[in-house]
């Protein structure tokens, strides 16, 4: 395994980017109140020593910032390593996040791949299937134990990857599937899971955060996780955190290799309350 990696175990790799960054976003959430305290620090330091006390009132606050740098590395690198749910979650987001096209550009005569991708809520009535929709626009706020549909559709015939990483941190590939292991998909038909095929309800489960789809879709057909389908059968492949964290890097690196206007991906997050 390189250097760069961090290794948690079996088939799971993490790189030292993905620990900056949430050095980083540790930092970010204290900067004011670290900027606060800094500059009480150095009006102290002028009042009491005046000019003469403030490059080694400097030196003293830099070393210190290095220092909680450091340890704020170390600590994140040692919650990785353990798999912490929580740091976890936040490392598979930062992943996902990564995979994203931006680019408009396409050969002349060509249009875009585009794929939309949403959550309705349902509700089911007694003695039936048969449920309402309503958008999340509404406002609506999603609940352990709601029941949800998820939609989507795409601008040209392709090949759809579509991913869930639940408030628990595990990943969960939802399309491809053991009913529709084919995961090509039509142009402008929208499709939903649970749908009339699946025959059974789609329940959030807990514990409360967020929860997360990411679509990755293609022109052509690329295996872009390994292995997409349950081995013992189960109707959806689930994995835990780490293995997560590895096939979403693979993933990743398999999109850079496709031509911009040959693949697009949608991203979708929603808040999951007790």
């Amino acid at each position: 395994m390189p250097e760069n990696k961090v290794s948690m175990g079996l088939g799971s790799f993490i790189d030292t980017k993905d620990i900056l960054k949430l050095v980083v976003g540790k930092l970010s959430s204290q900067i004011l109140l670290f900027s606060i305290a800094i500059i009480v620090l150095i009006l102290i330091a002028y009042s009491i020593w005046g000019s003469d006390g403030m490059i080694p009132t400097i030196l003293i606050v830099v070393i210190f910032l290095v220092g909680a740098f450091g340890y704020l590395f170390v600590e994140q690198k040692q919650k990785v390593e353990q798999g912490e749910s929580k740091v976890m979650n936040k490392v598979i987001e930062n992943k996902m996040n990564n995979i994203s096209n931006i680019s408009s550009e396409t050969p002349k005569g060509e249009s875009k791949l585009n794929i939309e991708l949403g959550v309705d809520k349902a509700t089911s009535f007694s003695g039936s299937r048969d449920i309402s929709f309503v958008p999340t626009s509404s406002g609506d706020k999603f609940k352990v134990g709601d029941k949800i549909n998820i939609n989507f559709k795409v601008s040209k015939p392709s090949y759809l990857t579509l991913l869930n990483i639940g408030t628990s941190g595990k990943l969960t590939i939802l399309f491809p599937n053991k009913i529709y292991s084919n995961n090509f998909i039509e142009a402008n038909k929208k499709y939903e899971i649970p749908g009339n095929d699946y025959g059974f309800e789609y329940q959030l489960q807990g514990p409360s955060g967020k929860e997360k789809l990411k679509a990755i879709v293609t022109e052509e057909k690329i295996n872009i996780i390994e292995s997409q389908l349950s081995a013992d059968g189960s109707l959806f492949k689930t994995v835990e955190p780490q293995a997560a964290a590895r096939d979403i890097s693979i993933l990743e690196k398999k999109v850079e290799s496709i031509p911009n206007h040959k693949w697009n991906e949608a991203y979708f997050e929603f808040e999951v309350a007790e």
